[in-house]
């Protein structure tokens, strides 16, 4: 359900390669925009985010489900079609997921397709806890969700996505890292086999100890294809919240963005603004 929408300005500060400086035991976003004296090597993005009340529920072994089973998140579920040059086929299905009773639902989005440089802070009700969304375009290609429960620092939840990647069974997918000042930088490459269509998603969970504590597909984040271009992103159950990024890459390499992801995060003694 939700409570409160609002605009944010962002802050254009260039800090260091690195990432920001400070200490704690949280990883937050700096709330960054545009280049930050780094290449952005991203494509133009066809911001074409919509919603239905169609469902879709992720399969069985592709969602934080335990014991397995097909998992249907409530509300509309929101995806973008396509981002021009034929990225998607409908993904993104963005859900918080409640280990407790084993439900789910979608993250809503009251403001969609807004301008590079510009994020939007949403209040939501999910499992009848508050969070705090924040969303938006931070530079050209790179698209921010941060995720936090306000309410209840101690309420474990889980964050999903799921969606068809159009690649019609000639898809690779990968889980990449890159080392950051403040820890380890997961991430998934997906991508068209010989088609220049390479979506990056970063996934960093607010507690730094729980970010440490990752092993991609056995603890903590998982990716798989389903049945040969559907692509499940989920987490396991933490605390606190989660930062995503979902980024349009020009190239195979660096185009992940990941030093720019990295230098976004900083050490906090808190979690949330």
């Amino acid at each position: 359900m939700l409570v409160s929408v609002g605009k944010l300005k962002s802050p254009r500060k260039v800090i260091s390669a690195g990432g920001g400086g400070g200490s704690g035991q949280f990883l937050k976003s700096q709330g960054l925009t545009g280049a930050q004296g780094f290449t952005l090597n991203t494509l133009v993005v066809s911001k074409d985010m919509s919603s239905t009340t169609v469902q879709r529920p992720p399969p069985s072994g592709f969602n934080p489900k335990s014991p397995s089973g097909s998992l249907q998140p409530s509300g509309a579920r929101f995806f973008w079609a396509d981002w021009g040059d034929d990225f998607f086929d409908d993904w993104g299905e963005f859900y918080i997921f409640n280990p407790a009773d084993q439900t789910a639902s979608y993250i809503q989005f009251s403001t969609i397709n807004g301008a590079d440089e510009t994020f939007f802070s949403e209040t939501q009700t999910h499992h009848s806890k508050t969070f705090k969304i924040v969303h938006g375009w931070a530079a050209q290609g790179i698209f921010k969700l941060d995720v936090a429960c306000t309410s209840d620092d101690t309420f474990q939840f889980a964050l999903g996505h799921y969606g068809n990647m159009g690649s019609d069974g000639g898809t690779n997918n990968s889980d990449l890292t890159h080392t950051a000042s403040w820890g380890t930088l997961r991430y998934n490459q997906n991508n068209q086999i010989g088609v220049r269509e390479f979506f990056y998603t970063h996934v960093i969970p607010k507690k730094k100890s729980d970010n440490d504590s990752i092993v991609v597909d056995t603890t903590g984040l998982f990716t798989a294809v389903f049945p040969n271009d559907k692509l499940a992103i989920y987490t396991g159950a933490f605390t606190h919240g989660f930062t995503c990024y979902y980024i349009k890459g020009a190239n195979n390499s660096t185009g992940s963005m990941a030093n720019w992801v990295a230098n976004d995060i900083a050490l906090s003694s808190s979690y949330h603004d």
